[in-house]
C-alpha cells in the first residue's frame, strides 16, 4: 500500500541581503508583499540560529514634510534582532538566511 501526503503553502517571506555596522538585516521580498504592511510586524529569521526580530524604519520624526506621508519603500526598512554590531548578528545570521512573519 502506497500513500502520498501532498500539500501547498504560500507563505510570504523575505531573504536578508544585507547587514549593516549596526548589525541591522536588510532584505528582498520572496512573493509579493505590501511595504506599508511591513513596518513594525515580528518576524522569524531562519539563519544558524532562528531569531526573533522586528520590521522598523528611519523615526518620522527625522523625516522632512513631503516624505512623512509617503509609504517607504523596501530599501528603507530592516529588520532589528537586537544585534549590536554585524559581527554580532553574523554570529545567528547571515546573507542568504530566509525571514517569515
Amino acid at each position: 500500500m502506497r500513500f502520498m501526503y501532498a500539500g501547498h503553502m504560500d507563505e510570504i517571506g523575505f531573504i536578508v541581503h544585507y547587514i549593516d555596522e549596526n548589525g541591522f538585516l536588510f532584505f528582498s521580498t520572496i512573493g509579493g508583499t505590501d511595504v506599508a504592511t511591513e513596518m513594525g510586524q515580528r518576524v522569524w529569521v531562519h539563519g544558524k540560529e532562528s531569531v526573533l526580530g522586528v520590521v522598523g524604519r528611519k523615526a518620522v520624526q527625522t523625516f522632512a514634510a513631503s516624505d512623512s506621508s509617503q509609504t517607504p519603500s523596501l530599501k528603507d526598512l530592516w529588520i532589528d534582532i537586537g544585534a549590536r554590531s554585524q559581527e554580532e548578528a553574523l554570529e545567528v545570521v547571515e546573507v542568504g538566511s530566509a525571514v517569515t512573519i
